[in-house]
Parts: C-alpha cells; sequence; structure tokens
C-alpha cells in the first residue's frame, strides 16, 4: 500500500497514530491496518549508508554563514574534494588526518583567508578519517570532517 490511497476506512501508521475518516486518507512508506487488524501494506524500507561519493565539493560560506556545506561526508577512496568560497573572510585548515596521508588546505594556511570566488581541490589517497576548521570562525564552529573509503 506504498503511496496508496485509501477511502474512508480508518488506518493506523508503525507510530500507533490513526489517520482516518476524510474521503480519502494517503499513506507513504508506512504499515496500515485495517479495522479488522489486518496489515494492508508492505514493511517499510530501512534508510541505506549513502556510497562514498567520488568528488564533492564543499562550500565555504554557505548560505553567507560561517560554515561548510556538507560538513561531514563520506569519500571514496581517490576521490577529489573541492573548496569554494561562496564568501570571503575563511579558510580551511587542517586538524587531523590518518598517518601518511596529505592534506594541505588552503593555501598559505591559517596566516591568510581567502576571497569570494577562489576555489582549490585535493585528491584523498589515504583512508581515514580528516577532520579541518576555519581559523578565524573555529570558536563559532565552523569545522569540517571527512572519511576516506
Amino acid at each position: 500500500m506504498n503511496g496508496e490511497t485509501t477511502e474512508g476506512m480508518a488506518t493506523t501508521d508503525t507510530m500507533g497514530e490513526e489517520t482516518t475518516d476524510g474521503p480519502a486518507t494517503t499513506t507513504e512508506g508506512m504499515e496500515t491496518t485495517d479495522d479488522a487488524g489486518e496489515t494492508t501494506a508492505e514493511p517499510t524500507t530501512e534508510p541505506t549508508e549513502s556510497e562514498p561519493q567520488e568528488s564533492v565539493t564543499v562550500t565555504v560560506g554557505a548560505d553567507g554563514a560561517a560554515r561548510y556545506s556538507p560538513d561531514s561526508f563520506t569519500l571514496a577512496q581517490g576521490g577529489e574534494v573541492t573548496w569554494e568560497y561562496a564568501m570571503g573572510g575563511h579558510n580551511v585548515i587542517p586538524e587531523s588526518m590518518p598517518d601518511g596521508a596529505s592534506f594541505e588546505g588552503s593555501p598559505n594556511g591559517e596566516s591568510e583567508t581567502q576571497d569570494s570566488g577562489f576555489s582549490f581541490s585535493e585528491t584523498f589517497d589515504t583512508a581515514g578519517e580528516y577532520a579541518y576548521y576555519c581559523s578565524v570562525h573555529r570558536s563559532i564552529g565552523m569545522e569540517g570532517s571527512f572519511t576516506v573509503e
């Protein structure tokens, strides 16, 4: 009954809440039970973890705020991350990385921020956890991380 409409019968979703009456009730992604107590829908599917991405673009200063978007993600081994600056006055400073990994971050490190429109990319061959931050806005939570698998 996934995504189907039922006419004029009471239904109970998997949370135990009853939805009824009106001329029609639409259900998506939930089990329903009719008045006789019989299940009338297939079980809902469990969400799956997303596959590691071959390339990811991180917006620096997303939505005019001191944040990275996305602030966490999973990258395929050998994948590339591009940091694009939507707003100036930020940088990308590596905080941690796996042994043997290379992660340069923004040109000139903590001593310089970049202007809007700037971008840079890095390729990550070493599996593991990586973390980074903006040296100017770390105190207000401008941090990011990713996993290379």
